[in-house]
């Protein structure tokens, strides 16, 4: 079983975009990763760091999850 699910990820960045659309003026990254860490609750994995490097893996896994099209910002939009 994944440790991060597609669904867990979705709803991880549809707070992210809460986040962005209640800042118009724009946020840096690392403040926008801040506050979305600090408005949900990160499972033991998440709150984690990758062996290899010690980066946290909530951050990469959010940049991650954001290379793709803006398609998941619309989806947010209409739940």
């Amino acid at each position: 079983m994944p440790e991060i699910t597609i669904p867990r990820t979705r709803a991880h960045l549809c707070k992210l975009f809460e986040i962005l659309l209640a800042n118009p003026e724009g946020l840096q990254g690392s403040e926008a990763l801040n506050q979305l860490a600090a408005s949900v609750t990160l499972t033991p994995y998440e709150a984690g760091l990758y062996e290899s490097t010690g980066t946290p893996r909530f951050e990469k896994i959010i940049r991650f999850a954001t290379i793709g099209d803006a398609r998941d910002a619309s989806e947010c939009l209409l739940d």
